[in-house]
């Protein structure tokens, strides 16, 4: 049973830094087009 919990929790954790990863790309992503397109009017 706990073996299980574990599992649970340690993957619950892996899907949660991914998806802060994700955003953090995202975010860097967006400021990237958005730095270009002041740059370039």
């Amino acid at each position: 049973m706990t073996d299980r919990d574990d599992e649970r929790e340690r993957r619950r954790r892996a899907v949660r830094s991914a998806i802060i990863l994700g955003l953090v790309a995202l975010a860097v992503y967006v400021t990237f087009i958005v730095m270009t397109a002041m740059r370039n009017p």
